[in-house]
C-alpha cells in the first residue's frame, strides 16, 4: 500500500489552470480546423467564430488564477528573465503568452460593427472592424493565416499540462509517457463541448435554414465530441491496464488511488468514467442519433442539448482533480 503523507503543493488554482488551458487550446484548434476545413464555403463559418471567441476569454481567465495564486504580478514576471528550455514551467508560460496574443487577434478577425449606434459603434470602426463577417468579409486573409498558426499552437496548449506532469518522473501515477494524449484528447473534447455549450446558451435566429444549420453544426459537434471521448477513455484505460499489470510503484499506487476502496475511486468512476464518458456519450447519442442515422425531425429543449457538454466539462474536472492530487498524495515529491 502507498502511504498517503505528502503535502498538496499544487492545490486548486492549479487545477483550475490546467482545465482552463486545456478548454482554450481545444477551442482555438478547432476554430481553426473549421475555418481552414470550410474555406471554399461558409459551412462551418458559425461554429469557427464561436470557438474563437472562447479561446482568449478562457486563457485570459487563467492567466487571473495564475497570477493571484503566485500573490503578486511581478512573481509571474520573473518566469520570462531567464531562459530554461528544460523547465516545463519557463516553456508552458511562453506558449500560454503566445497563445493569449495569437487567439486575441484571431478572434478580432471575427468582429462586426454592432447595429446600434453609439461610442461602442465608432470604437470598433476606429480599429478597423467591418460592417459585416463571413468567411470573405472582415480581415479573410489575416484570420486564414492566423488560423494555420492557432491550430498546432492549440494542440501544444492542450498537451502542455500533461508534459508538466510526466515531467515529475518521481511521482508514480504521473510517469507515464500517455499522460499528453489523455489531456489532449481531453482538451479537444472540452473545446468541442464550451463551442456546443455557448452556442446552445447565446444561439440567435429563428429562421428554417439557420434552425437547420444550427441543428446540423450542433450534431456535428456532438459527434465529433464523443469520438474525442472514445480516444480519450481508451488512452485511459490502456494506462490503467498498463499500471495494474506492471508490479511496480505505478501498480500500487493506481490501486490506492481509483481502485476499490481507494482515496479517489467515487470521484473517478462516479464523476470521470460515470459522468464525464457515459454519461456524456449516452446524452449526445439520444441528441444526435434519429436525426443522423433515422433522418427522423427530433427536437429537444435547450436544457437538454446543455446536458451532454455539460456532463464532460464536469468529467473533465474531476479527471484532473482526480490525476493532480492522486498523483501528489502519492509517492515521493518529484519537484
Amino acid at each position: 500500500m502507498t502511504e498517503f503523507t505528502e503535502p498538496v503543493r499544487w492545490g486548486y488554482p492549479t487545477l483550475i489552470h490546467f482545465f482552463l488551458a486545456g478548454m482554450g487550446g481545444g477551442t482555438l484548434a478547432i476554430s481553426s480546423l473549421l475555418l481552414l476545413w470550410g474555406r471554399r464555403h461558409n459551412r462551418f463559418f458559425s461554429v469557427a467564430r464561436y470557438a474563437a471567441f472562447i479561446a482568449p476569454v478562457v486563457v485570459f481567465d487563467d492567466a487571473v488564477v495564475l497570477v493571484l495564486e503566485l500573490g503578486r504580478p511581478t512573481r509571474f514576471l520573473n518566469i520570462f528573465k531567464h531562459v530554461n528550455f528544460e523547465s516545463p514551467l519557463w516553456v508552458g508560460a511562453w506558449l500560454m503568452t503566445l497563445f493569449l496574443v495569437i487567439s486575441l487577434v484571431y478572434a478580432y478577425t471575427y468582429i462586426a460593427l454592432p447595429d446600434r449606434p453609439g461610442k461602442f459603434r465608432r470604437f470598433l470602426s476606429s480599429i478597423g472592424v467591418p460592417e459585416r463577417i463571413g468567411h470573405d468579409h472582415g480581415h479573410p486573409r489575416l484570420r486564414r493565416n492566423l488560423a494555420i498558426i492557432g491550430l498546432p499552437l492549440g494542440i501544444a496548449v492542450c498537451h502542455y499540462p500533461g508534459f508538466m506532469m510526466s515531467g515529475l518522473v518521481a511521482r508514480p501515477l504521473w510517469s507515464t509517457s500517455l499522460f499528453p494524449t489523455v489531456f489532449l484528447f481531453s482538451g479537444i473534447a472540452t473545446g468541442l463541448a464550451a463551442t456546443v455549450l455557448c452556442r446552445v446558451l447565446f444561439r440567435r435566429g429563428n429562421d428554417r435554414e439557420t434552425a437547420m444549420e444550427y441543428r446540423g453544426n450542433n450534431d456535428r459537434l456532438i459527434v465529433a465530441t464523443i469520438v474525442a471521448l472514445v480516444a480519450e477513455a481508451f488512452v485511459l484505460a490502456q494506462m490503467v491496464v498498463h499500471a495494474l499489470n506492471t508490479h511496480s510503484d505505478l501498480q500500487n499506487v493506481v490501486e490506492d488511488v481509483v481502485m476499490s476502496g481507494g482515496l479517489f475511486t467515487y470521484p473517478f468512476w462516479i464523476g470521470v468514467v460515470g459522468i464525464g464518458f457515459a454519461g456524456a456519450i449516452v446524452s449526445g447519442l439520444v441528441i444526435t442519433a434519429p436525426r443522423m442515422l433515422f433522418s427522423r425531425p427530433w427536437t429537444v429543449p435547450r436544457s437538454v442539448e446543455a446536458i451532454m457538454p455539460t456532463a464532460v466539462l464536469t468529467g473533465a474536472v474531476m479527471l484532473i482533480y482526480v490525476l493532480l492530487f492522486g498523483g501528489q498524495l502519492t509517492g515521493p515529491m518529484g519537484f
